[in-house]
């Protein structure tokens, strides 16, 4: 199943509209002068395919056509599919309006929205006969797996006026970023070398490759790191051996050398006393309990210094109040309590004469005791103190000892050494078996890479890669073979060459006794015209000899056009040498001859071609569909006195931005 259009369709802002109808399983001509809208038909083709953008060039179609439309039969029932133009500024709209069961007209009302992008491009892959797929793509790419859908049969359907003509270049689009990729990945699947099972099982194995090559890559830094390890531990155990915290020969395994460096983990960092020294032992024993002297002997001082200063503001205080109480030896004896002051005689409420003196003797009392206590504490603090300048002396001497015996004792300071030499391999030997402990030893990943290894070589010998190549390879030799005819009866260069199409460098290459011969190096924009006639018009009878999933027509844009210029008013079969009518000529009755050629019930297919030429013979006049001259054109000049309306009068949804 798929399709060819049988009509194309414009509507002016006032609802008016141009068709062009068009013949199925023929050869259609659409000629006329320079500038009146017939090599725009491509563009317009192609929006109404749902190409993302619109490549229709601003000037009069822009400005005056509101919606461009194509009638599409499958042979049993048409679909009409509509695109809404681009408002001003704008480089696409998404506005599509889609009727099934049309009549061989197209629908006579104002268009309204009813689909979008996404929907039409589904809905023109299911017509296509695309079925649900998916391209995988090959290892190390960073491009993402995409569907084949009707986006990616526009290369195998049209050729511009300045493609058909390419010296480098076979299909359309191809000169476009990641265009020569895409082709490549299509290809396959639109020859038939591979079918939609076919591609999710490669897609599979792609998968799987990929996830493997990523597991390898982590599998070779865990065994980059083991490796090191290996190093590190070797240099450490020698490093430790320097330094006496192993003996004995390097173990062969890893295990027990690790083994040996935890072990050596509980060595002591300090020497052995008896390598030290029994004077420098004993000096160093002498230092450690005068230090604990002075300290006990520091303490003490501040202790009993804190105690009389104490004692000193106790002291003072009992003095303040034996003072404020001496007046009471001034007073009479027994002058009870009441209100008359005994020392003045005015009335007064003061406590008893006895009850003062009593107080007196207490206060008198404290401060002789605390006077007794003062001494006793100074001539402790003084010995304290005594204490602690002897301590300091002795502490002085023995680091004068320990010096000396520092200087005079190479043994000792060979022994310092070491201590400190142990003391830093160890800690490289605690963080070695940190880093150690923390890695992975990779079992889960190689176990995951061994899962993965059994389900590729399983895809593999399902998928027989060699034999979808094979197959390929067959195909294209199958349509070489009509290559290589088309291009004899053209007369082309080296076409007593087999011909074929390389899918790698997608051009035509002619395979001459000297090696192959790539197209571009067979030089003559008449023989770059006639190789791409040759290999579309091959392409597209086996497209349709074998019911491939793409659109059934071709649109060729001014193939005479290294015969004829195009700037003159009328080119017929009186125009240009006679070697230039022969060339356009046979050019022609090629075409009409593919198309014939095909079979109208099992493997039709449809040509369009805009040209500038108009040959007089019946044949080609039969076929001309549409003549844009004499002020005829595509669109109308009048349609351009048509106000548009603004976005926002439109009926239906304001076209999608870009």
């Amino acid at each position: 199943m798929s399709f060819q259009i049988r009509q194309i369709a414009l509507y002016s802002w006032a609802g008016e509209i141009r068709t062009i109808d068009l013949q199925l399983n023929s050869v259609n001509i659409i000629t006329g002068a320079s500038q009146t809208g017939k090599t725009a038909l491509i563009d317009i083709i192609d929006y109404c395919l749902g190409s993302d953008t619109c490549e229709i060039a601003e000037g009069i179609i822009r400005k005056s056509v509101a919606w461009f439309g194509l009638l599409l039969t499958d042979g049993d029932a048409n679909l009409f599919v509509a695109r809404r133009t681009p408002d001003p500024g704008v480089k696409t709209s998404t506005a599509f309006y889609i009727e099934a069961g049309v009549d061989a007209a197209p629908p006579a009302t104002s268009l309204r929205p009813t689909t979008n992008l996404e929907g039409t491009q589904a809905l023109l892959t299911r017509l296509a006969g695309i079925e649900e797929n998916e391209i995988p793509l090959s290892g190390g790419t960073v491009r993402q797996p995409y569907d084949i859908t009707i986006r990616h049969t526009p290369f195998f359907l049209f050729q511009r006026q300045d493609e058909i003509d390419g010296r480098r270049q076979l299909f359309h689009n191809q000169s476009e970023e990641f265009a020569p990729q895409t082709i490549r990945d299509v290809l396959p699947y639109f020859l038939g070398a591979v079918d939609p099972q076919h591609l999710g099982r490669r897609r599979a194995l792609d998968q799987a490759r990929s996830e493997l090559r990523n597991l390898n890559r982590a599998l070779a830094r865990v065994d980059a790191a083991a490796l090191e390890a290996d190093m590190d531990a070797t240099t450490l155990f020698a490093q430790a051996q320097q330094v006496g915290l192993v003996v004995g020969d390097a173990p062969e395994t890893r295990a027990e050398l690790i083994t040996i460096l935890r072990q050596a983990l509980s060595t002591p960092v300090e020497p052995d006393a008896d390598r030290v020294g029994a004077t420098y032992s004993a000096a160093l024993e002498s230092r450690r309990e005068l230090r604990l002297a002075l300290q006990r002997t520091e303490e003490e001082l501040q202790s009993f210094r804190r105690t009389a200063g104490e004692h000193s503001e106790y002291g003072l205080q009992l003095e303040l109040q034996a003072d404020r109480l001496a007046f009471v030896e001034l007073m009479p004896a027994n002058v009870s309590e009441g209100s008359v002051c005994p020392v003045c005689g005015q009335d007064s409420d003061v406590p008893a004469s006895d009850e003062l003196r009593a107080t007196l003797e207490t206060l008198r009392r404290q401060l002789d005791g605390v006077s007794r206590d003062r001494p006793r504490v100074e001539g402790v603090i003084e010995r304290l103190e005594a204490r602690a300048r002897d301590l300091q002396a002795q502490l002085a001497a023995n680091r004068a000892q320990l010096r000396g015996i520092e200087a005079a004792n190479d043994e000792l300071t060979r022994v310092q050494d070491e201590s400190a030499a142990r003391a830093l391999i160890l800690g490289r030997i605690s963080y070695f078996i940190y880093r150690f402990d923390q890695a992975d030893t990779g079992g889960d990943l190689r176990r995951r890479a061994e899962t993965l290894q059994r389900q590729i070589e399983t895809l593999e010998a399902r998928l027989d890669l060699e034999g979808v190549r094979e197959r390929q390879t067959s195909i294209l030799g199958y349509v070489g073979q009509a290559l290589t005819d088309m291009a004899r009866t053209l007369g082309l260069e080296h076409a007593d060459s087999p011909l074929r199409l390389d899918p790698q460098h997608l051009i035509v290459v002619a395979d001459t006794a000297d090696g192959p011969l790539p197209m571009d190096h067979m030089g003559s924009g008449r023989n770059w015209v006639g190789y791409h006639l040759a290999a579309h018009l091959s392409l597209h009878q086996f497209f349709a000899e074998r019911g491939r999933p793409i659109p059934r027509f071709l649109l060729l844009d001014q193939p005479s056009q290294v015969a004829f210029p195009a700037d003159e008013e009328l080119v017929t079969d009186d125009s240009g040498t006679d070697e230039d009518r022969t060339l356009v000529t046979s050019m022609f009755r090629l075409i009409f001859d593919a198309v014939e050629e095909s079979d109208a019930d099992k493997s039709p297919f449809q040509v369009l071609v805009t040209e500038h030429a108009d040959l007089a013979a019946d044949w080609y006049q039969n076929a001309v569909v549409a003549r844009f001259r004499r002020g005829v054109k595509l669109v109308p000049d009048s349609w351009a006195e048509q106000p548009r309306p603004e976005p926002d009068e439109q009926e239906g949804p304001a076209a999608t931005e870009d």
